[in-house]
């Protein structure tokens, strides 16, 4: 799994949870949720997937194992898709998709990392078989190649990392100006 760069707050021991509470917080529907990286190169151009079970290409990224945080689960997705092992950054975005799309509301997770080197961009390629290729394209080529809903997210996602912000989006938008 890949390194993430999130203080694990060691030395510091949280009081124990209740059992009562542990089983509560058990029985919530849980939201699934995917987690993606804004992977770029020294030029600025994005890294996308393009996989091969749908339409349009994806940020490297994807859904969430049983008990993965969303950081986890972003850095083990670029090491099975990309085969990189790239310390996950900050948070830029939390999106969620209404559950008018896929029948519950799912969860989206966009995190940045630091730009990969000009070897790495020549070695660049898919190593996950559910995809068909990977590929460091212009933004407007990448954000054009991918899903509308991920195209929003990740637009919003590289404004975030040039503001130094964090948003929160519903189906891809900001919920207040």
């Amino acid at each position: 799994m890949g390194t993430v760069g999130v203080d694990q707050g060691e030395g510091v021991a949280d009081p124990e949870v209740p059992q009562d509470v542990k089983d509560l917080v058990a029985d919530f529907p849980a939201a699934p949720y995917s987690a993606a990286v804004v992977v770029t190169d020294a030029a600025g151009r994005l890294v996308v997937v393009n996989p091969a079970y749908k339409d349009g290409w994806e940020l490297p990224g994807g859904m969430a194992e049983e008990g993965e945080a969303p950081h986890e689960s972003a850095a083990r997705e670029v090491a099975e898709e990309i085969g990189l092992d790239l310390l996950i950054g900050r948070l830029l975005v939390c999106d969620v998709t209404s559950a008018a799309v896929y029948g519950r509301p799912v969860l989206h997770f966009v995190f940045d990392t630091r730009p990969l080197t000009d070897a790495e961009v020549r070695d660049l390629r898919a190593v996950d078989l559910e995809l068909v290729g990977a590929a460091a394209l212009p933004p407007d080529d990448a954000l054009a190649a991918l899903h509308p809903r991920v195209a929003r997210r990740a637009a919003v996602a590289l404004e975030m990392r040039r503001s130094g912000g964090t948003v929160y989006l519903v189906d891809g938008r900001p919920t207040a100006e």
